[in-house]
């Protein structure tokens, strides 16, 4: 079976890691569990390499000096040491990193969510505003109506008062006509009155 290479490498990092600490003949088992999951129908394929590789290794190294074996397990030492802070490092960095971006997300969807309450708020505001405005307008209609009704009324009057005074016009100089024949009459009496006595008195004599 074909592996990933970046999943062959994990398992050969594992195997080593397990090689270092003391267990001599690391298992497949033992392999998954330092992984923290897997699948063995991986791990036993790369564990059958990594166990040829190492035998072969293990012959090579029999066969060389005491010191340059020292000298390449000081040298792996180190690389595994430098590879492991490293590798702590960018395991810190990364949750770090998804901390801050954890504490971003939490931070835009408390201020989304104080904007959705605003909003809410201000829809709230604005349909109790309508309503007043609302009710407002039909008021304002009422007395519209109300004053048409009136202005109707008053037009009536004035018209009314209007003919009546028209009445009254005609009526007071009907009065005033009869008023002056009744003068003339009047006079037209004292006139007649004055012959009257003046021929008496001229009989008496």
């Amino acid at each position: 079976m074909d592996v990933k290479s970046d999943i062959k490498t994990r398992i050969i990092n594992a195997a080593n890691h397990l090689v270092d600490t003391g267990t001599e003949n690391p298992t497949n088992e033992q392999v998954r569990q330092r992984l923290g999951g897997g699948s063995l129908s991986h791990i036993s394929p790369v564990m059958r390499e990594w166990r040829q590789a190492r035998r072969e290794d293990i012959n090579a190294a029999l066969q060389m000096p005491d010191e340059l074996k020292q000298s390449i397990q000081v040298s792996l030492g180190k690389i595994w040491s430098t590879a492991s802070e490293q590798a702590l490092a960018n395991t810190e960095q990364i949750r770090q990193q998804a901390r801050e971006e954890v504490e971003e997300v939490s931070t835009e969807l408390s201020e989304a969510l104080e904007e959705i309450a605003r909003l809410e708020k201000r829809l709230a505001e604005s349909e109790i505003n309508a309503d007043h405005q609302a009710k407002q307008v039909v008021t304002l209609e009422q007395s519209l109506a109300q004053a048409k009704t009136e202005q109707e009324k008053l037009a009536i009057t004035n018209a009314t008062l209007a003919a009546g005074q028209d009445d009254k016009a005609q009526q007071i100089d009907l009065l005033r006509e009869e008023l002056k024949e009744a003068r003339q009459e009047n006079k037209t009496l004292q006139q007649e009155l004055i012959e009257i006595v003046r021929n008496r008195d001229k009989g008496t004599e």
